[in-house]
């Protein structure tokens, strides 16, 4: 797990400061997936569920990187 973080460590940086915190570009594009998923099915289209897992796997390596287990396995 360590070395897949590693691999992933330039998703890791900052990529804005929002209410005096920094959001990792990890944050972003796991949250852009997610809003296209919704959309996707919204308009019943298969590839919402690439979408799904895809933005699930990021957002568990953000909380795993955090130490934040348990959200991580809700993922």
């Amino acid at each position: 797990m360590d070395a897949l973080l590693h691999a992933m460590q330039p998703l890791f940086a900052a990529a804005f400061t929002l209410w005096g915190g920094p959001v990792t570009w990890l944050e972003v594009v796991a949250f852009v997936l997610s809003v296209a998923m919704v959309v996707l099915n919204i308009r019943v289209n298969a590839w919402a569920w690439p979408l799904a897992i895809v933005s699930s796997l990021l957002y568990f390596a953000l909380f795993w990187s955090s130490k934040l287990y348990g959200d991580a396995s809700l993922q």
